[in-house]
């Protein structure tokens, strides 16, 4: 997930070391698998210019077509 990690890139490069576990990109996704929105959780921890930036990338993403909607949760852990 190279879009994620720039996003963490772009933030330490703003500011102290960021350390990231715990967190977790929520994509909900509609039956033609496109995100239909995105987030991360908790919404608490994570710092807001990471969580616009992790959304932005989430909103790209694509899954397969299904017969109904879903929520993929995807944890992320890095540490920069």
């Amino acid at each position: 997930m190279k879009g994620f990690a720039q996003c963490l890139e772009n933030g330490a490069s703003r500011g102290p070391k960021l350390e990231i576990a715990g967190l977790t990109v929520v994509f909900s996704v509609g039956l033609s698998g496109v995100v239909t929105s995105a987030g991360l959780e908790p919404v608490e921890d994570a710092p807001s210019q990471l969580s616009e930036c992790v959304v932005r990338v989430a909103r790209r993403v694509t899954f397969p077509t299904s017969d109904e909607e879903r929520v993929v949760r995807v944890p992320l852990s890095f540490g920069l």
